[in-house]
């Protein structure tokens, strides 16, 4: 799986760390295959209810739910560039991405979403202003981040649609979100 898909499929789930979920970082696309005799449900139930816990044991339970259908994954520790609480799954060719995304799909379905979305203008404040922050490093650090909306428009957009749309890093290659997350780490 590439990281462009990883991260895209990731940012399904409502969490902002592009993921303390949502920044999955890049992989090498080496063959690995789920475990022998691992199925993947083919209609989940949809729980219908928000995932209780906080964002370190949602990731966990999705970890172990993904894992338990034959598709390693890693939550990354407070030294990775991404930051604590990213997960990595293990590489698998991309004849395999599909059935790695169903099984992410069917354990976001049966563990219900996990909703950290800002509760106030001074919450989506201080993600912007760390997105910001972020944004102004990686100019610095010679990337060529995505334009920042205004505040006005990203908090018009949270209020329209209840998400957080912009990441410095949204539009960088593969490579260059290695060297980019490294040198200005994710908020």
């Amino acid at each position: 799986m590439n990281a462009s898909r990883a991260r895209a499929l990731l940012s399904l789930v409502p969490l902002v760390m592009l993921c303390a979920l949502a920044g999955c970082s890049p992989q090498n696309d080496l063959s690995v295959s789920p475990s022998p005799g691992a199925t993947i449900a083919s209609s989940p139930p949809v729980n219908a209810e928000p995932f209780v816990g906080s964002k370190a044991d949602y990731a966990q339970a999705l970890v172990s739910c993904v894992g338990e259908q034959g598709w390693p994954g890693t939550i990354t520790g407070p030294d990775d560039p991404e930051g604590a609480g990213a997960i990595r799954w293990d590489p698998v060719p991309e004849s395999q991405d599909n059935a790695l995304n169903d099984a992410i799909q069917s354990c976001i379905a049966s563990l219900g979403q996990f909703d950290d979305a800002p509760a106030s203008e001074e919450e989506v404040r201080a993600r912007y202003d760390a997105f910001m922050d972020q944004y102004n490093c990686l100019i610095a650090a010679g990337f060529g981040p995505t334009d920042p909306p205004s505040f006005a428009s990203y908090l018009d957009e949270f209020q329209t649609s209840g998400t957080l749309m912009w990441d410095p890093v949204s539009g960088l290659s593969d490579e260059q979100y290695v060297a980019a997350t490294k040198a200005c780490p994710r908020p």
